[in-house]
């Protein structure tokens, strides 16, 4: 064991609390009032099957973001497509006018839609060049994770606006399971496909999101934190060495921390998974992107969780001198990127941490 690990987390991570009483808490009703939504008109239909309905899901987008977009005047019908080519020209002249830009209340799949360099490029970057730009393979435990975080941050709505929990006849690796959850994602493409039950114990999603839920709002720390914050705000800027337009999309934002859910096997070894899965680099990026924004000098932490009974969950600090390697690391493979894109050069090995070229 590497002991230079020691002092990787801060406050590692508080007290792991016993199974509770969950609290009342089905969250319904947002804690303010919010404009009235409306559905992005489908571009066309979607393949299917000729017993079901060939006609995708439209995602969901409220007014007020439709109406900060179009500057008010948000005509009559309007395509996913054209809401997300609005949106990057809104952001665009915002970046222009300001040099960056603070998004509150954009949905997930607009933000994912727009390309510009996010944390996830970076980390695929850091693992391997070669294979930084193939498409993302959703998984289990990465839906899993997507819906832990639509529910806690934000609540049920979010939940079902932003995943769909597959019925039963999904469950497993047959080729009617396989094409019935194929045709599902087909009909929800901005949507993450959550499975109804998830690990070993098969334990019913809702009952993990829950209770996961649950010990967050009780644990001492996390819970007063989540109950004074800012949730999935998003930022976009323009990084002074490279030129790349970035962007983030910040977890939980309670000034001047940010901090970040993780979905982790063991939360007692949550810190060794900091280095394993580049979550270093993503904190480098989206700290460098907040002081960007001018949300100030910034620290960075984590709420690991374990979506298996008891749902332990817990809280650390990223070391203030390991946050500054990160923002270097960051900044260092968006000069990487740049020249990958500019030469068409993807190497199949990891870049040597001194090389800066």
């Amino acid at each position: 064991m590497n002991s230079s690990l020691h002092d990787t987390m801060l406050d590692i991570f508080g007290p792991i609390k016993a199974p509770t009483q969950e609290v009342a808490r089905e969250k319904t009703t947002p804690p303010e009032k919010k404009a009235p939504s409306l559905k992005a008109v489908a571009p066309g239909p979607a393949a299917g099957t000729p017993d079901r309905a060939a006609e995708p899901v439209a995602p969901e987008i409220s007014a007020a973001v439709l109406e900060e977009i179009y500057g008010g005047a948000v005509p009559a019908a309007v395509t996913q497509q054209c809401i997300i080519e609005q949106a990057e020209a809104y952001i665009r002249a915002r970046i222009e006018r300001d040099g960056f830009c603070v998004l509150r209340g954009w949905p997930a799949w607009l933000y994912h839609s727009l390309p510009f360099i996010g944390s996830t490029l970076l980390k695929g970057y850091a693992e391997l060049p070669a294979t930084a730009r193939t498409p993302w393979v959703p998984s289990d435990d990465g839906a899993v994770g997507t819906a832990i975080h639509a529910y806690t941050l934000q609540g049920k709505e979010a939940l079902y606006e932003e995943c769909y929990i597959l019925p039963p006849d999904c469950e497993g690796k047959g080729k009617a399971a396989l094409a019935s959850r194929e045709w599902y994602a087909s009909q929800h493409p901005t949507k993450a496909m959550v499975p109804h039950v998830y690990g070993t114990e098969k334990v019913p999603i809702m009952d993990i999101l829950r209770g996961v839920d649950n010990e967050y709002r009780n644990h001492p720390k996390i819970g007063t934190i989540l109950a004074n914050c800012e949730t999935e705000l998003s930022l976009i800027w323009i990084d002074e060495e490279t030129g790349l337009t970035c962007k983030a999309r910040l977890d939980v934002w309670a000034a001047p921390i940010i901090w970040d859910v993780k979905k982790t096997r063991s939360v007692d070894g949550f810190k060794w998974q900091i280095k394993d899965l580049y979550y270093g680099v993503q904190a480098g990026h989206y700290t460098a992107g907040a002081q960007a924004c001018r949300l100030g000098p910034v620290a960075f932490g984590f709420f690991p969780c374990e979506a298996v009974p008891p749902f332990r969950v817990g809280c650390g600090y990223r070391d203030p001198e390991r946050l500054k390697e990160d923002v270097f690391e960051a900044k260092r493979l968006l000069k990487l990127l740049k020249e990958s894109q500019l030469t068409n050069f993807w190497p199949a090995y990891r870049a040597p941490e001194h090389i800066h070229s």
